[in-house]
């Protein structure tokens, strides 16, 4: 669950594209400068936390279904 960032003074396209294989979600290549490196973290961060809000919100409405598919299933009994 946690972003991988690899840094590589080899940034030919294969080298990238291995990087990426093995799940590697973003690339900052040598010499590296400070404030990319961290505008790309914070990035990251808050790509994942949005992406687990939408995941508790999906979670929430079918909690929300199926309450509903129970009311009507008891229902009908």
């Amino acid at each position: 669950d946690v972003p991988i960032l690899f840094l590589s003074a080899l940034d030919d396209v294969d080298n990238k594209v291995k990087g990426f294989a093995a799940g590697g979600v973003d690339f900052v290549s040598k010499p590296v400068h400070s404030a990319e490196l961290l505008a790309r973290v914070r990035v990251h961060l808050r790509l994942r936390e949005n992406a687990q809000a939408w995941i508790r919100e999906q979670q929430a409405r079918l909690n929300e279904l199926r309450a509903s598919l129970a009311q009507v299933r008891e229902a009908q009994e």
